[in-house]
């Protein structure tokens, strides 16, 4: 599944929907990853944007990125395309790459 961040940006109600899910199925070391994503301890498993940033300011060649931004839906579940710090992401990674 296609997604910016594993963890960062879901808000509370899929936190706390996943947190349960994972409970439920003993997956006690995601919970901890992702409160610890959340708390902002460690970086999200997802969020490789600046070494990606990095790699590409030392080729000529313009990587194309791709950035869900459709309505939610059954198999869409990416972050809202409303929220100020997704849209800065996608600005950033719009600076040095290109965007379809």
């Amino acid at each position: 599944m296609p997604s910016a961040y594993a963890f960062k940006l879901k808000g509370i109600m899929r936190t706390f929907g996943g947190t349960i899910r994972d409970l439920s199925r003993f997956k006690l070391k995601k919970v901890y990853q992702r409160y610890v994503v959340l708390f902002g301890l460690k970086n999200d498993p997802y969020d490789t944007f600046k070494y990606i940033i990095n790699k590409q300011k030392q080729v000529v060649n313009k990587f194309i990125f791709f950035f869900l931004i459709g309505d939610f839906s059954t198999y869409d579940k990416n972050i809202n395309a409303q929220k100020s710090a997704f849209q800065s992401l996608i600005k950033q990674v719009g600076d040095y790459s290109e965007l379809d």
